[in-house]
Parts: C-alpha cells; sequence; structure tokens
C-alpha cells in the first residue's frame, strides 16, 4: 500500500496542509519554521502510534481544548481565558 495524500489540520502550526506524495521522491523545501519538521513529525507519530500531546496541537486551538477538558459545562466558562496554560479570573477570553 502506497500513501497518495495527507492531510494534516491543527498540528503545530500547520493549521491546514495538504501533502501530496510523487511515486518516487517527495521533498519538502521551505524557509526556517516553515513547518516541514512538524509535517514529518505528523506524519511519524501517526504511522509509527507514537501519542500525540497537547503541544502538538497548533495555539490557536489550545484555548478552546483546554475548557472542554477543565469543565462539564462549557456555556459557563465562555468568558474566561488561559493565559500560559492556566485559567485567569481577570482576563477575559470569549469562544
Amino acid at each position: 500500500m502506497k500513501i497518495a495524500t495527507i492531510n494534516i489540520q491543527n498540528f503545530r502550526k500547520l493549521l491546514q496542509c495538504r501533502i501530496d506524495f510523487s511515486e518516487k521522491t517527495t521533498l519538502f523545501v521551505g524557509t526556517n519554521n516553515s513547518g516541514k519538521t512538524s509535517a514529518m513529525d505528523a506524519l511519524g507519530k501517526f504511522l509509527s502510534d507514537r501519542k500525540f500531546t497537547f503541544n502538538d496541537i497548533t495555539i490557536s486551538k489550545r484555548t478552546a481544548i483546554a475548557v472542554i477538558a477543565y469543565t462539564e459545562d462549557v456555556d459557563s466558562v465562555k468568558n474566561t481565558t488561559i493565559t500560559n496554560g492556566w485559567f485567569s479570573e481577570d482576563e477575559v477570553y470569549i469562544l
């Protein structure tokens, strides 16, 4: 079996990434900090059954996920922010 295409979403800085593999060789070319290593890490984690961690999630999505993780009633925390990974009472973040 050959993988022809992969789609990566919300993995580190890759909000949306599609990679089409060629029959022989596929090269990742890009500037520093463009997501080449993140794409390879996502593929490697998937293929080797390594666990994904909270830090693998795109930063802009972490607040929503943390809110869901820390409460059963998401509506009650819609005006709460998470600063440095922790809830903060003095700042407001609207989901």
